[in-house]
């Protein structure tokens, strides 16, 4: 949201506190990858402090803080920042950034992973709403699941044949 410029000042941000973040906390010779270690130390591992996995999440919410004066965070719309991709009643056009959580329920990066949606037929998908939304992207994305034209020719019958940008003006 807002002007090119300062998004790209928030991503150069982002990626540089994400290679800091990286070398200085994960890099070799950091506790957390050690010469000796066999397992990651437990202040390492998911839940026990700063784990890899999420780190590029704080960081970007760090460069956000940066970036945004607090007039300009405090006008932000709701449901804007880190959303999650199970609120049925969640149209696309509300969230900036889309957060696949630790969930069982579609979409789940965990089912994902284990290739649960191989064959997933997306024929009913409104991808209008975040839950479809997730599902689609990531399975098109990836040459996964099936019927994904259908979903989108489903998507611009019901637009109008809208673009996303008109569809979410309205």
């Amino acid at each position: 949201y807002g002007d090119g410029r300062r998004v790209r000042n928030l991503a150069k941000l982002t990626v540089a506190l994400n290679k800091f973040g990286r070398a200085y906390m994960f890099g070799p010779g950091t506790p957390c990858r050690c010469a000796e270690c066999v397992v990651l130390p437990k202040e390492c591992e998911w839940g026990g402090g700063p784990y890899a996995g999420v780190l590029l999440l704080y960081l970007q919410e760090i460069a956000i803080n940066k970036i945004l004066t607090p007039g300009e965070w405090a006008a932000l719309p709701p449901r804007v920042l880190d959303q999650g991709v199970t609120d049925r009643t969640l149209s696309v056009c509300e969230p900036g950034v889309l957060h696949c959580m630790h969930n069982s329920e579609p979409f789940s990066k965990f089912a994902f992973a284990l290739g649960k949606y191989r064959d997933y037929d997306m024929m009913e998908l409104d991808i209008t709403k975040t839950p479809d939304y997730a599902m689609f992207m990531a399975l098109t994305s990836s040459m996964q699941g099936r019927n994904g034209n259908i979903a989108l020719d489903n998507f611009y019958k019901k637009t109008g044949n809208s673009s996303w940008s008109e569809y979410c003006k309205n």
